[in-house]
């Protein structure tokens, strides 16, 4: 046998954990004819040993970040930040989720990488700290971190929800947590409470107070 193929024996012996049960069985009937046959494996044996090694090695390669395939329609969110900015905000910012798993979403400076994309930032009581989850940029795709890919579709989920009904989603977190959305300050007077945000707010994001 050759040196060559003695490497990918031992190999494949080594790796063998990372094989299902299934292919872990094939692997050790090969691994043990490998040992007692005088001639070595054949041909076609051996071409099994590297694929079942192709299949471990595959196995302990970390999974392929999420790309930027995720496309928000991103029209709802942009004119409440574009609103309000309009209105005199110099840094409008809005919050989703809930009281202890945060997101933030605020425009890109001029001087950012993607200048007017909008950033997703904040808490995770999991994760810990202040963390940059990604990016939406101008054209609708999600660009998560690839820090936390496994928050991207949550996030994205969000994103959506509240680009789809801005008014129910502003709505929904300030009767929900307690605090405004967009100011992220407790709302105390009992028809801000019923709404869901206050009436500045609601002036600067161009959303609805009643009468």
């Amino acid at each position: 046998m050759s040196t060559m193929l003695d490497r990918d024996v031992i190999a494949l012996n080594a790796s063998l954990k990372k094989l299902n049960p299934s292919d872990q069985k094939f692997a050790n009937s090969l691994l043990d004819q490998a040992e007692t046959r005088r001639d070595g494996l054949s041909v076609n044996q051996m071409m099994w040993v590297r694929k079942l090694l192709d299949k471990a090695q595959a196995a302990e390669m970390p999974a392929a970040p999420v790309t930027s395939s995720t496309v928000i329609n991103m029209a709802g969110i942009i004119k409440l930040l574009n609103t309000a900015k309009f209105n005199g905000l110099a840094r409008p910012k809005i919050f989703i989720g809930n009281a202890t798993e945060e997101y933030r979403l605020t425009f890109a400076g001029a001087q950012a990488r993607f200048p007017g994309s909008i950033n997703v930032t904040g808490k995770n009581p999991e994760l810990g700290g202040y963390n940059f989850y990604g990016r939406i940029h101008l054209d609708g795709r999600w660009e998560p971190s690839n820090k936390f890919l496994g928050h991207a579709q949550k996030i994205a989920d969000m994103l959506q929800r509240l680009a789809d009904n801005p008014v129910e989603q502003a709505q929904t977190f300030g009767r929900r947590t307690g605090i405004c959305m967009f100011c992220h300050i407790e709302l105390t007077d009992p028809r801000s409470v019923a709404v869901g945000y206050g009436p500045i707010c609601a002036e600067h994001y161009g959303l609805p107070y009643g009468e």
